[in-house]
């Protein structure tokens, strides 16, 4: 295993997000002796190309010691790992609703894979002490697993408060963002208010 190798996923291998390609963006700048690689093998668009580079790096992702990681074990496709590597669970949200062991319509093969992926994982993420307690409970995770790091997607927006403001130029003294998330057997609503009015 080399120490000193990181490999990268997020979103199922299909592009860089999230905590993950803020935390390959910190390293590839602040700690060069390290070799950080993106494992995106579906950002590819013929099946060949995927193959072709799923193959060229398999040896590089056996040698690495450290995985990071916003969807594990998919953003891996097709690699499981040993107890030898590190996991480093970043996940790509913060639960408001309810997840795996909270959900009551959850599969019992789903919840079987996520027992699986919490013995590979050696690390996962949150902000707060509140967070941690909301984790435990929805993937049913060691707590002594979870780490109050913060999310490095969000604190590189706490680090510059004007940076949203600035990217968009936005004049109003108010950023208002809805984001609708994922729900079982629903179609996601983008702007579900019936009651906006927009000269209000």
């Amino acid at each position: 295993k080399d120490n000193n190798l990181v490999i990268i996923g997020s979103n199922t291998g299909e592009f860089k997000s999230g905590s993950p390609k803020e935390l390959f963006e910190y390293i590839t700048k602040n700690h060069v002796d390290t070799k950080v690689h993106y494992y995106l093998p579906f950002q590819e668009k013929s099946i060949i190309n995927v193959i072709k580079y799923i193959f060229f790096h398999s040896v590089s992702f056996y040698r690495c010691k450290y995985l990071i990681s916003s969807h594990p074990p998919n953003d891996f496709f097709p690699f499981m790992w040993s107890q030898k590597k590190i996991l480093i669970n970043t996940w790509h949200g913060t639960p408001i609703k309810s997840l795996f062991f909270t959900d009551k319509k959850e599969t019992s093969n789903s919840l079987s894979r996520i027992k699986y992926l919490n013995s590979k994982t050696d690390y996962f993420i949150t902000s707060s002490d509140i967070e941690k307690k909301i984790i435990k409970k929805c993937f049913d995770i060691d707590s002594n697993k979870i780490i109050n790091t913060g999310h490095p997607r969000n604190d590189v927006l706490i680090q510059n408060n004007n940076l949203l403001r600035d990217r968009y130029q936005i004049k109003s003294s108010y950023i208002i963002l809805y984001c609708p998330t994922y729900r079982r057997g629903k179609n996601t609503q983008y702007f579900p208010f019936k009651e906006f009015n927009i000269n209000e």
